[in-house]
Parts: C-alpha cells; sequence; structure tokens
C-alpha cells in the first residue's frame, strides 16, 4: 500500500519521522530491524510498512 505525500504526513507523527528517517539512512539490515522490534518501539507490520513507504519515497 503506498500512500501519498499528504496522507504519509497526516499517518506518522513528527517523532516516528525522525525515528524512520534516521532509520532509513542507516539501511538497517534484518538484524537490526528486529533488535529494534524487540524493544516494542514498533509492532513489525507497522514498522514494516512505515519503512517501505519512506524507501519507496526516497528512491
Amino acid at each position: 500500500m503506498k500512500l501519498n505525500g499528504t496522507k504519509q504526513v497526516l499517518n506518522f507523527n513528527t517523532d516516528d519521522m525522525i525515528i524512520i528517517k534516521k532509520q532509513a539512512m542507516l539501511n538497517l539490515t534484518e538484524n537490526h530491524l528486529h533488535e529494534l522490534l524487540e524493544r516494542d518501539v514498533y509492532t513489525e507490520a507497522i514498522f514494516l510498512e512505515r519503512f517501505q513507504l519512506l524507501s519507496d519515497q526516497n528512491g
């Protein structure tokens, strides 16, 4: 599912965007994702969906 920029901004709060952008810049590996998820920062489905949206958006 791909959201347009306006809708995406409405779905994410500022803290989410800062965290996700930093993680996207680090080009996280699968192990890093699982370490983050184990700390309950995000559920896997929500995290991977948001990460994919930013990956798509940032090329």
